[in-house]
């Protein structure tokens, strides 16, 4: 694997196209490029190209993943996904997301904290909704568990009796129905459903639906 540096041509900002041999090419970030002191005629041993081909895919993957939290916070998990979208391999991603985490660019525990503050914040949504929202963007159970806190019972009910309160009050046992079917898919549990319905309509007798 070893070769000659035959052109080193600038592909974009802060990157640079090297060619070996005049039948290989990979990009390198500036940085590495300068600190490898690669130029035309520089002659690279087998170790050597390795070690450049991994620290220069590194390199423009830490790159890659901090233009990307810079539009939108990601989970670990999540940027994982993105650099792999991107080509990058294993061991430039798991450098470009501990570098990040190291950074306080990547915090899932931070970010979950967040994002169930934006939850609770907005209102329309149950323990269990919100949970499942944690699960999509990758969040491990422990973090999720540490974000949401326990799970209680009055506090639920409240939440899901303000939330039912702005829709159009229910006056028969079909708008009944349709409020049950809401609140269940916004993730309030049966039992929590059954206490809101209960104190929104007691004269429909919801126990033999």
């Amino acid at each position: 694997m070893a070769g000659l540096v035959t052109a080193v041509r600038k592909k974009r900002r802060g990157v640079y196209e090297v060619c070996i041999d005049d039948d290989r090419m990979f990009l390198c970030p500036d940085d590495v490029l300068v600190r490898r002191r690669l130029e035309a005629g520089k002659r690279l041993s087998s170790s050597e190209l390795e070690e450049i081909l991994a620290e220069a895919e590194a390199a423009l993957a830490v790159r890659e993943a901090l233009a990307i939290v810079s539009r939108f916070s990601r989970t670990q998990r999540e940027m994982t996904a993105s650099l792999q979208r991107k080509g990058f391999g294993p061991a430039a991603i798991d450098t470009a997301v501990r570098r990040l985490s190291e950074m306080g660019y990547i915090d899932d525990v931070g970010l979950a904290k967040r994002l169930v503050r934006e939850f609770d914040e907005r209102g329309d949504m149950g323990y269990w909704r919100k949970r499942q929202r944690l699960l999509d963007r990758g969040f491990d159970a422990h973090v999720i568990d540490a974000a949401l806190g326990p799970l209680t019972e009055e506090a639920e009910r409240q939440r899901a009796l303000a939330l039912a309160r702005t829709r159009p009050a229910p006056t028969n046992e079909a708008q009944m129905r349709r409020l049950a079917n809401y609140l269940y898919r916004r993730g309030f549990s049966e039992s929590v459903v059954w206490w809101c319905l209960r104190q929104l309509g007691a004269e429909v007798d919801i126990d033999q639906w």
